[in-house]
């Protein structure tokens, strides 16, 4: 999906997610459509500026819970980066390791407690901050609740998003930020893919345009945003950002804590 300069997209296996339906939403200040979930695989978020005029920083909300997020600098403050995207591969729960985030199927229980509680089970959302960066702070745990639907609330929501086993590698520190300003919010709706064709939403056909270019990535998978090909792969692994933003008291109501890495 696109807005102004800024593009979101959802991938699994380096593929972006047909998207169907993708609209404005209703305050204009972004856009939403549907996508195909499938149990069993792991997603990344992408996100990517093409005239990085902005040092921007992108939050990942979950099934609505926080999941950090990436940092993309502007040209000004990164003049001699080559990559105008970043992906994320899921939540960081330490220095050394992270959890992907995968497609799962939900529990559903006969608790009428359930009922009473909002759910963002089946929604994956994106924010699109203006930001500035401060100094470094330690990286945070992040936990999702327990998949489970009352079955008379689901609605058609089958699949949710669980956090996979621990991957090992390398995270670099976290940096807080204040947001500048919200630019924009990017909403995925997912279901299985019979479910969006039973209630009209996919097409009742096996080939599904692609509306999002898979954009070029660096032989280590890694998305580098400041160094020259020349660089290695250590150094390149430094340029990678994550943020998670909370709601802070300061002068301006809208301030928010963003960790970063760079």
């Amino acid at each position: 999906m696109h807005f102004s300069t800024f593009s979101c997209w959802i991938q699994v296996d380096g593929t972006p997610l047909p998207e169907y339906q993708v609209q404005d939403s209703p305050d204009g200040a972004g856009v939403r459509c549907w996508i195909p979930s499938e149990v069993g695989k792991a997603f990344q978020i992408c996100c990517s500026d093409s005239e990085r005029a902005l040092t921007t920083g992108s939050v990942a909300i979950v099934d609505g819970q926080k999941c950090g997020g990436n940092i993309l600098y502007s040209k000004s403050d990164r003049p001699r980066s080559k990559y105008s995207f970043t992906t994320q591969k899921g939540a960081v729960i330490s220095e050394t390791s992270y959890r992907p985030f995968v497609f799962s199927n939900c529990q559903l229980v006969d608790d009428d407690n359930l009922l009473d509680r909002p759910s963002e089970i089946g929604q994956i959302k994106v924010v699109i901050h203006e930001i500035r960066i401060h100094g470094r702070e330690p990286p945070r745990n992040i936990a999702l609740a327990p998949l489970q639907m009352h079955e008379r609330a689901k609605k058609g929501i089958v699949h949710g998003i669980r956090l996979g086993n621990e991957v090992v590698e390398k995270q670099n520190p976290t940096k807080k930020s204040s947001s500048l300003r919200k630019i924009a919010t990017f909403t995925f709706n997912y279901r299985p893919m019979g479910v969006l064709v039973a209630e009209g939403i996919a097409p009742r056909s096996e080939d599904v345009r692609v509306t999002t270019k898979v954009m070029p990535m660096p032989s280590s998978n890694v998305v580098d945003l400041t160094l020259n090909d020349d660089s290695d792969k250590e150094a390149s692994c430094s340029q990678k950002g994550r943020i998670d933003i909370e709601l802070v008291k300061q002068e301006r109501p809208d301030d928010v804590v963003i960790d970063l890495t760079v």
